[in-house]
């Protein structure tokens, strides 16, 4: 254990280090030389109200996990991708484990359907319960440290993040810290309507006296706006951007600052492009929704081709965050509930995705666990300050999940429906969360009965199946009791949906986040859940 304190002001923060080393056995045969090594910072910050600090650091969870005596999972693949799932011939790390391999034809197993081709690759034989492939009896044998395949995490948060409510009087020393003086507020013309912009500006002017106003965000903003943004950022001479608004303008901020004067071609920052970092961006979130204050993504819709590009990358990191629950106080309910739902859709999706990691299973749990409880609470009740304060945190929580691990199919396969049909974000998650859940369940039961649990939904112990029936009910109950509409129901046509079903299908294939998913779905499977998704009433579990 060991006391930092951070400046002359703040308290003592007391953080906790739990290091656990794998002692790896590993023999010479596999030609691996990693050793395991896991870390994990937990912080629980407690500063007085004109320094509060919290911040999340680290979790490094490299090739070798630990694992327990007798247990079987997916190891690092091999360039011809041989399997490294592995059967203990001994029990322990270190023990000696048998492989055998075999021709693997595609889709044999979700690792092999996407890593395998149907010419010359390999994997290890009979599928295992859980869906990946398992070893059979091999008279080769190797000494190996027990494997784990869990992808490592490169932990990416703000390095100043404030929540409580209030949070928002801290913008002066958060500009004051990174040496900003002369920023540009992007907001919305609700903002500035509702008072919320002008007392930002007050607020900053003992730091900053010329805070200048940009207002002209749209919601999902496109590229268009973003060009309009630019003009105006580009003419004024900023050195910094205070970002105030949903994930709309806290997205057109974050791609503000990192294209600055650049040009503006969308494809040189899409995802997986790792573009230099920008302008230091300051957010203040008023929804408890996209968690954009806190995440490493942005996105903007293309005016020409209606697509909605996903660009992620360490340079679209805010460097502060002050989430202030008091601004969502008077959030309508429809806003809270789409914005909940999104947030909802965030923990579920990172905690299943093929990146997740422990540190973002922790968060997203622990998301889960406040929305579930709270949500229809802060929608029926928005003064509730518990119910508001707990879907704000856990928001947040969920988008540093999500940054730090990944979206996927419902994701994926949002983006597009809400570009070609003007459907907010929030919705269109919304609209597909239980069908794409029900698709995906078979893939991964215990992660989603585990999600079941976070959400207070009440299981018997060990009993998965009944879990994931119970979870799918419950997000049906929740788009009912929240009013929640199918693409139908909110007006889409249907000939036109269906036009367009191949070109979504395209799209979100292309964005990468079903390769995510737990269960990879195929171009024909996704164009089976964008039907049903367009008139379901509920999802029964099979």
């Amino acid at each position: 254990m060991r006391d930092d304190v951070y400046g002359e002001r703040a308290r003592v923060v007391m953080i906790r280090f739990d290091i656990i080393v794998v002692n790896a056995n590993i023999g010479p045969q596999n030609g691996l030389q990693r050793l395991d090594f896991r870390l994990l910072l937990l912080v629980n910050a407690h500063a007085p109200r004109d320094f509060q600090v919290m911040l999340l650091l680290a979790l490094a969870s490299f090739a070798f996990p630990h694992r327990r005596p007798g247990q079987a999972r997916h190891g690092l693949p091999t360039p011809s991708c041989q399997h490294s799932t592995v059967t203990p011939r001994g029990p322990g790390a270190g023990a000696v484990f048998q492989f055998t391999e075999r021709s693997c034809s595609p889709g044999c197993c979700p690792r092999c359907r996407l890593q395998s081709t149907a010419a010359g690759r390999s994997c290890h034989a009979a599928a295992a319960p859980d869906g990946f492939c398992q070893p059979t009896q091999s008279p080769r044998g190797f000494r190996v440290a027990a494997v784990d395949r869990r992808p490592w995490a490169m932990i990416s948060l703000p390095r100043l993040l404030c929540i409580r409510g209030g949070a928002r009087r801290e913008i002066g020393s958060a500009l004051d810290q990174f040496g900003i003086r002369r920023p540009l507020l992007i907001t919305d013309k609700f903002m500035v309507k509702a008072g919320h912009a002008g007392e930002l500006v007050e607020l900053a002017s003992d730091v900053c006296p010329n805070m200048d106003v940009f207002d002209e965000t749209v919601p999902e903003p496109t590229s268009y706006c973003l060009e309009h943004a630019l003009n105006v950022f580009r003419q004024g001479g900023y050195d910094g951007i205070v970002a105030l608004g949903g994930g709309s303008p806290i997205d057109l901020a974050k791609a503000v600052s990192v294209i600055g004067h650049d040009d503006l071609d969308l494809s040189k920052y899409r995802a997986p492009n790792n573009p230099a970092p920008g302008y230091p961006v300051v957010a203040l979130p008023t929804t408890a929704g996209t968690g954009s204050e806190v995440t490493k993504a942005t996105v903007i819709t293309d005016s020409k081709t209606h697509e909605k590009i996903l660009c992620m990358a360490p340079a679209f990191q805010p460097v502060a965050a002050l989430v202030d629950y008091e601004y969502t106080m008077s959030c309508p309910k429809t806003l809270t509930s789409h914005t909940g739902l999104d947030a909802l859709t965030h923990a579920i999706e990172s905690y299943v995705s093929r990146k997740r990691n422990g540190f973002s299973d922790a968060l997203a749990l622990a998301a889960m666990g406040a929305i579930g409880k709270h949500i229809r609470t802060a929608c029926t009740e928005p003064t509730n300050r518990t119910a508001r304060e707990a879907m704000m945190l856990g928001a947040t929580q969920a988008g540093m999940a999500f940054s730090n691990a990944s979206v996927a199919l419902v994701h994926g396969m949002a983006r597009p429906l809400g570009a070609h049909f003007g459907i907010p974000h929030g919705l269109s998650n919304a609209m597909l969360l239980p069908v794409v859940t029900g698709f995906s369940v078979q893939a991964d039961v215990a992660r989603y009965a585990a999600c079941a649990r976070a959400m207070g939904i009440d299981v018997q112990k060990g009993a998965d199946l009944r879990a994931v029936e119970l979870l799918l009910e419950e997000l049906v109950r929740l788009n009912h009791d929240l009013h929640i509409p199918t693409p139908k129901q909110y007006g889409v046509d249907h000939e036109r949906y269906f036009r367009l079903v191949p070109l979504m299908v395209d799209q979100a294939i292309a964005s990468g986040s079903p390769g995510n998913n737990p269960r990879i779905a195929t171009a024909s499977e996704m164009f089976e859940l964008y039907t049903d998704a367009y008139t379901h009433d509920e999802y029964a579990f099979a």
